[in-house]
């Protein structure tokens, strides 16, 4: 099988508003050098969630617990 190649480029982003009232940080995703999404959160979630989405997937994303059972999804 032929697997089609991407470049997928994670780099983190502070802003903090004029006044200095608000301040978030999170992680700007790209792809093949295109940007797709700032994530606010910055967590790896979130970041899957939008970063496969983008690629054209239908997406669900689980979090586990210590035992292997579904805790949260997305």
């Amino acid at each position: 099988m032929d697997m089609k190649k991407i470049k997928i480029g994670l780099k983190p982003y502070e802003y903090e508003c004029g006044d200095h009232c608000c301040y978030e940080q999170g992680v700007s995703v790209y792809v093949n050098d295109e940007h797709v999404v700032d994530v606010a959160s910055g967590s790896i979630p979130d970041v899957l969630l939008s970063l496969l989405s983008h690629l054209g997937y239908d997406v669900s994303i689980e979090g586990l617990d210590e035992d292997g059972e579904v805790d949260w999804t997305m």
